[in-house]
């Protein structure tokens, strides 16, 4: 048997389990001198090998009652004993081995009589040899020669601390994870609440105070160190670094045995890591009374997470937000939005779904799930289209090529606005639904909007909107002032976004960069013009910056040529 690998055995652990077996008196007591020492497995042939020792033979009956009830239990193809103690019984049992523990074992060589050897005088009656010593040395016994010994190869070098191994630190922490995977470098249970620093003026028997270390000139002066170690007269390590908090600083000791153990703990320290240390505190003789804590536990706390924060004096409302209810578009998780908008201030926020308006009750939910001081404005980003258009999707004309819709925000400011905004959205899926598939969009008609308009606040949304796309064509000459000013008398309130959002027409070099900063001020100017608010909007798809590469996977997967 060629074993993969071992496994240590718990002797009570394994008590428990004979225990429970249906034994007779004689068999309990006999198996209560079996110890455990280990399990050796081969995967391919689902064999066991339990390595034992006993002051006494167990017998084969019990051995084999045992090994049954574990293959039974385990699944295991078979299992061998063999006796590690090296009395006459261990023989016994290799011969039990090599018999699958399924015959009796022949009798120990030891007791077969052998003949007698070569030179050697027979045995007397009394079965003792008698033998002629010739000046001590019994007659016919070769001459004693001095043998020479050859010289002990020497062992490589042991580690003081196993960590210090790298194979052997690979192999722990594929085994059981990283060490010191919880924080605890040294010791663990902290008990008690943080001090401030510069409340330590005396001794203490116990103080926890937290802060980040902080580096101190070596003895020559020549660099910084975050830490010392070194080795004292009575064969112990130190540990030595500063401990600073918002207002003053400590120092800190901690002892190990080993070197290996120090260095271990030291290695885990880092400038901007934050920890707590807890131990006795008073001033060190050997360092002008500086004020010192020996350190029972040293713990290292996670790394905080970076919050995102508005600070901005005046928080603003955010009215165009998509939510992961923007099928294939948005990826924005509905708690987290509302956490981030409570927690930057906002007194309010605009969910503005494509086409739909499920998230509803999901917001409502959450919002009393964590008691936020939030006023959600129900709306939609809808897909706007002429009449004419739209009686050609009602009545399911032929039309050649996709109809082209402007996008458009939807919010409603009262009962009457929501009962309205709920018929519109269910007029443009069952009336105006245009495309298929994944594509497929539920648009409103203009005529169908004015007749539902009472209660809803009206948007000029994004670069896809009537009003952006009206710019646009102002700017190559397409349109006259006068027609753009008539496209935007039919909203409430006009959109511009951050430049980033429509930084695509300047990779499609359709716009350039100062042409977008143009295209921003003539929409504001429009508001002006028109005696209308105009609302800076983000179009908000998702919430981190680093969600960014994630909606362009989504965009791409949809054929977008610029995601």
């Amino acid at each position: 048997m060629k074993p993969d690998f071992y496994i240590d055995i718990d002797d009570s652990e394994f008590c428990k389990f004979v225990n429970s077996l249906s034994l007779s008196s004689e068999q309990k007591l006999k198996s209560k001198v079996l110890r455990i020492r280990k399990f050796w497995a081969t995967s391919q042939q689902n064999t066991w090998q339990i390595d034992y020792n006993a002051p006494c033979d167990p017998g084969d009956d019990l051995l084999r009652f045992i090994a049954d009830a574990l293959q039974q239990q385990l699944g295991m193809a078979e299992i061998r004993w063999h006796r590690c103690d090296g009395d006459q019984s261990g023989k016994a049992d290799a011969a039990r081995q090599a018999a699958g523990n399924d015959v009796a074992a022949a009798p120990p060589a030891e007791e077969i009589p052998l003949p007698p050897e070569a030179g050697m005088p027979s045995p007397g009656p009394d079965g003792v040899r008698e033998e002629t010593l010739v000046d001590g040395v019994p007659a016919g016994a070769p001459a004693f020669t001095p043998a020479t010994v050859p010289a002990a190869p020497q062992a490589p070098p042991v580690p003081k601390d196993p960590m210090d191994d790298e194979a052997y630190r690979h192999a722990y922490e594929s085994l059981y994870g990283e060490k010191h995977a919880d924080g605890y470098l040294l010791g663990r249970h902290i008990r008690g609440s943080v001090r401030p620093m510069n409340s330590l003026k005396e001794a203490e028997k116990s103080v926890l105070v937290e802060g980040e270390p902080v580096g101190a000139l070596n003895k020559d002066g020549s660099a910084f160190e975050l830490y010392t170690e070194k080795e004292l007269r009575n064969n112990k390590f130190l540990l030595l670094f500063s401990l600073a908090d918002e207002q003053d600083g400590v120092y800190v000791k901690a002892m190990f045995d080993s070197a290996g153990e120090c260095h271990e703990v030291a290695r885990h320290l880092q400038k901007g890591c934050r920890y707590q240390v807890q131990g006795k505190a008073e001033p060190d003789r050997f360092n002008h009374d500086a004020m010192t804590i020996l350190a029972s536990v040293i713990r290292r706390l996670p790394n905080p997470e970076t919050v995102r924060e508005d600070k901005a004096p005046v928080k603003r409302v955010e009215l165009h937000c998509h939510t992961k209810m923007s099928k294939l578009d948005a990826i924005t998780d509905i708690k987290e939005l509302l956490k981030t908008a409570i927690r930057f201030g906002h007194k309010a926020l605009a969910i503005t779904d494509h086409g739909v308006v499920q998230a509803f009750p999901f917001c409502t939910k959450v919002l009393e799930e964590i008691k936020g001081d939030i006023k959600l404005l129900l709306g939609c980003e809808g897909y706007l289209i002429t009449p004419e258009e739209g009686d050609v999707l009602k009545e399911d004309l032929p039309h050649a090529g996709k109809i082209r819709s402007h996008h458009i925000i939807l919010i409603a400011k009262n009962k009457v606005g929501l009962r309205n905004l709920y018929k519109l959205i269910s007029l443009s899926h069952l009336n105006y639904l245009n495309g298929n598939g994944s594509r497929t969009r539920p648009m409103i008609p203009r005529d169908v909007l004015t007749e539902y308009r009472e209660g809803i606040i009206v948007g000029s949304a994004c670069e896809a909107g009537e009003v952006y796309r009206a710019v646009e064509k102002l700017f190559k000459n397409e349109m006259s002032e006068e027609e753009v000013l008539e496209t935007a008398k039919f909203y409430d309130y006009l959109e511009i976004q951050p430049l980033g959002n429509n930084a695509f027409l300047t990779r499609q070099k359709l716009f350039t960069q100062e042409e977008l900063m143009a295209m921003n001020k003539k929409v504001y100017w429009l508001a002006q013009k028109l005696g209308k608010l105009c609302c800076a909007t983000c179009d908000v798809h998702f919430l981190n910056p680093e969600d960014a590469r994630i909606r362009e996977i989504l965009q791409h997967s949809q054929g977008y040529r610029d995601a």
